[in-house]
């Protein structure tokens, strides 16, 4: 999944192979689809967007059969193009978009309350 600024595009990849990177190569199948993930989980991924002050991400995340997700790393130069002209997904409108109109004013006061958060606190502050 992406993150742009506060935007969450996600895509489901069904492929054959265990890289989907490699499949056709292997003469497998893949396939990619706009999909939308539980509230939860892209909430969680556009905090830790946030949290590491990233405006565009790739995250690669892994849905269990049960539903679980696990995150395997985040990207914070991803490339977004490959997904995007698999999937039909606007991410490069809405990163053209953000750059030209700036972050909004919700990005921008989460990022302050975060500074804020922690010169108020500091590390010290953090419980064993």
């Amino acid at each position: 999944m992406h993150t742009v600024g506060d935007q969450v595009f996600a895509t489901r990849v069904y492929a054959e192979a265990v890289d989907y990177r490699y499949a056709t190569r292997e003469g497998r199948t893949v396939e990619m689809e706009p999909t939308v993930l539980p509230q939860d989980v892209a909430a969680a991924c556009l905090r830790l967007a946030h949290q590491l002050d990233l405006v565009l991400t790739g995250i690669d995340l892994k849905e269990t059969p049960e539903g679980d997700y696990y995150c395997f790393e985040v990207n914070p130069s991803p490339g977004f193009l490959y997904y995007e002209q698999s999937s039909g997904q606007p991410i490069s409108a809405a990163l053209a978009n953000l750059l030209q109109r700036g972050m909004s004013r919700d990005v921008q006061r989460r990022e302050e309350d975060v500074d804020a958060m922690n010169t108020l606190t500091g590390p010290e502050a953090l419980p064993d």
